[in-house]
């Protein structure tokens, strides 16, 4: 068995990202996720009387005193609009709309879910960038400096078209990570080695691939068995990943239409045996044999991305309901739901947007640059189990928190 490393390099010019992170917080928060949770009863007790929720609708629902002005573009590329409802913001994190520039909602609910991140947002918060602008006070930033930077490195996400969050997503988790990789591009590009287990495995990744405070929190280890259907003999190997990427099938497929799906069962799914249509080599028996292959996680990250794959290779979207778990047991960790990307419509006339649960309050939405907190728990289930394309879990203690 050979463990194959390939290194690739993302060129990434600016600190755009960094800079929108800053804007949306004017200052440096005091706590991580593990803090938060020792903080979680005295936020929770301080803001109980903002947490109450609200009616809701089929659509998603906008706060009648969320800002509407206008933004003058003669005021600059990242021109901030002042709060008319100030009482939706809370010291730790501090919570702004993003304009949208023409389509650019795939954008705005990426950035939304991620700066629900508590470590990844105080990461960026402690680097320095001397255009650095404050966004206490202010309800909306149009982020046209970043959207602007990001196009010239990605040219694909042209202006005034449709593009899906999940492609944005891992481009620009990419782009901020080798930003940050100590493992350089000159470093030898292909290395052959065969580690024994996947704790070696894991820290040959690390000292030849991904080094960055980005792996460390979004990177898990996936481990995969190629068992012999002849002489059940097993092969290992390991590899790493972002998110999940779970498989939907339409609701009428193999007569299921009925069966109720949640995030937990897609990844049992994921983790099930397959057996493998093409023979593979067996080393045992020196020749190709009949064989089944199934994926394991031997490594969970600290925040679980898992992506449902809603979009076919054909275009179409499938638009089965799936009930999206609070909690997850992956490996030695239990996760906690805090982000959501949304989507609502077609595959062609579709929009984006985000639902985000700090650890002291309740659910928020996220409409481009409108926030609402008028969320109650069964229209946060509805539109979850409905809409959910992208879903962002955080590693917990032993105690979750409640959804309200």
């Amino acid at each position: 068995m050979v463990f194959e490393i390939e290194i690739t390099s993302c060129e990434y010019e600016g600190n755009s990202c960094v800079n929108l992170v800053n804007q949306q917080h004017n200052h440096k928060g005091r706590h991580d996720d593990d803090d938060d949770q020792q903080h979680e009863q005295r936020l929770r007790s301080e803001h109980n009387d903002d947490c109450s929720g609200g009616g809701g609708g089929n659509d998603v629902h906008h706060d009648e005193q969320i800002i509407k002005e206008e933004v003058d573009s003669s005021e600059g590329p990242m021109t901030v609009v002042p709060v008319s409802n100030p009482n939706i913001f809370y010291d730790e994190p501090k919570f702004v709309g993003l304009k949208n520039l023409g389509n650019t909602c795939y954008a705005n609910s990426t950035l939304q879910a991620l700066y629900g991140s508590n470590k990844l947002r105080q990461y960026l918060l402690n680097l320095q960038h001397p255009s650095t602008t404050a966004g206490g006070g202010y309800a909306v930033i149009k982020p046209e400096e970043f959207i602007c930077e990001f196009r010239l490195i990605k040219p694909q996400f042209v202006r005034n078209e449709q593009h899906d969050a999940q492609e944005f997503l891992t481009i620009l988790l990419e782009c901020i990570h080798q930003e940050d990789n100590k493992i350089k591009k000159n470093k030898l590009a292909k290395l052959n080695v065969e580690p024994k287990n996947a704790q070696e495995a894991w820290q040959l990744h690390l000292e030849r691939v991904d080094n960055s405070f980005y792996s460390r929190l979004f990177v898990g280890q996936s481990e995969s068995v190629l068992e012999c259907f002849e002489c059940k003999h097993s092969s290992l190997s390991w590899s790493s990943f972002w998110q999940l990427n779970l498989h939907l099938k339409n609701d009428n497929d193999n007569g299921n239409g009925d069966r109720e799906l949640s995030i937990q069962q897609c990844i049992q799914e994921y983790m099930a045996w397959e057996i493998l249509n093409d023979a593979t080599f067996c080393e045992n028996c020196q020749r190709k044999q009949k064989s089944r292959k199934r994926l394991t996680i031997c490594r969970a990250p600290h925040y679980l991305i898992v992506h449902l794959k809603r979009f076919t290779h054909t275009g179409s979207k499938i638009t089965r309901k799936v009930t999206i778990n609070q909690t997850l047991e992956i490996c030695d960790k239990k996760y906690d739901i805090y982000s959501c990307i949304l989507h609502r419509g077609t595959e062609t006339t579709g929009h984006y947007f985000t639902l985000v649960r700090p650890y002291y309050h309740s659910w928020l939405l996220f409409d481009d640059e409108s926030i609402s907190n008028d969320t109650q728990k069964e229209w946060v289930e509805h539109w979850l189990q409905n809409y959910s394309y992208i879903c962002f879990y955080r590693a917990v203690a032993n105690k979750v928190i409640a959804w309200n």
